[in-house]
């Protein structure tokens, strides 16, 4: 092979390296141009739904406990002539009620239960009484506390019976200093029992000679 063929053949392969160089780039441009004008696609394996890829807007909140309470309390009657008793017996159980769902924090269920019991130990009840729709029913042998003890959870309880001992002491220590003046004010002479039970006694004997009618001959 001569010099001057050499450099032929080497000329023409740089020409189809070139050529071949060109017609590759120019096609993967192409490519790229189809691929940016059309939405990519993913195989069938690959793709996930809107409802899988984002949280539903139906998914609610916790529970939370309820706090307003629904019920109308109220107490009727069913004679005219126990509207004033029974107006008074409402006022006063929804205001003791009122106070112990602050003191205790009732639940509304709690609060349905206890309403009746507070209208049926209050101390003007009488028959013919109607609760939330319901007769009243009358007072049992167990006392308030002891009836409304079994509807409260384990801390409200223990809270309760603290507080009756409480006020079960108040009242002692009243009731104490009571005797303690009434003993007082019999030993200072300020009271004599004998002596008035005396008096109301004459009393109660002139009271006859009093009211007789005189006789005329």
């Amino acid at each position: 092979m001569t010099r001057s063929q050499f450099i032929l053949s080497m000329t023409l392969l740089c020409v189809a390296g070139t050529l071949a160089f060109i017609i590759s780039f120019r096609h993967r441009e192409n490519t790229n141009a189809s691929l940016s004008q059309s939405p990519r696609t993913l195989p069938s394996s690959q793709r996930l739904s809107t409802r899988e890829t984002q949280p539903s807007a139906l998914l609610l909140s916790p529970r939370r406990p309820e706090k307003v309470d629904p019920t109308y309390y109220e107490v009727t009657v069913s004679e005219i002539n126990l509207q004033e008793t029974g107006s008074k017996i409402e006022r006063e159980s929804l205001l003791h009620l009122a106070r112990m769902t602050d003191h205790y924090q009732l639940t509304p269920n709690q609060r349905r239960q206890i309403f009746p019991l507070l209208v049926s130990h209050h101390s003007d009840f009488t028959s013919g009484l109607i609760v939330n729709g319901f007769p009243a029913p009358g007072p049992e042998d167990e006392s308030l506390p002891e009836q409304i003890y079994p509807l409260l959870d384990l801390t409200q309880q223990e809270n309760y019976q603290q507080d009756i001992l409480a006020e079960s002491d108040w009242w002692g220590d009243v009731l104490g200093q009571l005797r303690d003046d009434l003993d007082d004010a019999f030993e200072s002479g300020e009271i004599d029992l004998v002596s008035d039970a005396g008096s109301v006694r004459r009393n109660q004997e002139r009271a006859p000679e009093n009211s007789a009618p005189s006789v005329r001959d």
